[in-house]
């Protein structure tokens, strides 16, 4: 988990991490989407930024569990 203010430059360092731009996304909304595995594939680091942003207990849960 990493932790800023906007325009710290958290996803330019998740997406140097990654080294390779296709190997990053910040693509995944919601783990309910029909879509979501699909995005994961061939993808080795997920931001999940929006999501969380918006996320209540029960989603909270979901992501757990997912």
């Amino acid at each position: 988990c990493l932790v800023g203010g906007q325009g710290a430059g958290k996803s330019t360092f998740f997406r140097l991490l990654a080294v390779r731009d296709e190997w990053f996304s910040d693509d995944l909304r919601k783990l309910d989407d029909d879509n979501v595995y699909r995005k994961l594939q061939g993808h080795w680091i997920i931001e999940m930024s929006e999501m969380m942003a918006t996320a209540n207990a029960k989603s909270i849960e979901e992501i757990k569990s997912f």
